[in-house]
């Protein structure tokens, strides 16, 4: 009973420990459209220590869900700049936190989200097709969605 009770509560350290990354990140995308690469490798290392301290995720899962971010990061690398490196190293920092399914889901809702809400902006003229739009607010919204419903 003990042991369970430390289990959830390191769960939910981790997931509000993600809530503040991705916060901080949602932000400074909107600021500078960009995201430093050594928050970014900070980031990573913090999740990395989590997991080998209370390991919350097995180890097949996590190797997947950084998988899942990497193969972003060939894709917005041969996009030629259409999907930021930055966004896409952020799915590698979310894979360590999150394992492979639930960062798969995050990485869906989140371009569900991205999509709808270019959509509307475009029908609204407020937007073209070939605008950026910062990416990570997304993947915040997305997290909080899934937080919201209990995906995780």
């Amino acid at each position: 009973m003990c042991i369970r009770r430390i289990t959830m509560a390191f769960h939910y350290l981790s997931s509000i420990i993600l809530l503040l990354i991705l916060t901080y990140c949602a932000f400074e995308d909107l600021k500078s459209s960009s995201l430093p690469l050594s928050a970014i490798i900070l980031f990573a290392a913090g999740g990395i220590l989590i997991q080998l301290i209370f390991r919350q995720t097995d180890l097949l899962s996590l190797i997947c869900g950084c998988g899942a971010g990497g193969l972003l990061v060939v894709l917005a690398y041969l996009s030629g700049g259409s999907f930021g490196c930055g966004d896409a190293l952020m799915f590698i920092v979310t894979g360590i936190y999150l394992g492979f399914k639930s960062n798969i889901m995050l990485i869906l809702v989140s371009l569900l989200l991205s999509a709808a809400a270019s959509l509307l902006l475009m029908a609204a003229l407020k937007l073209r097709a070939k605008s950026q739009v910062p990416f990570m607010p997304f993947v915040l919204g997305g997290y909080i969605t899934m937080l919201a419903v209990n995906i995780l």
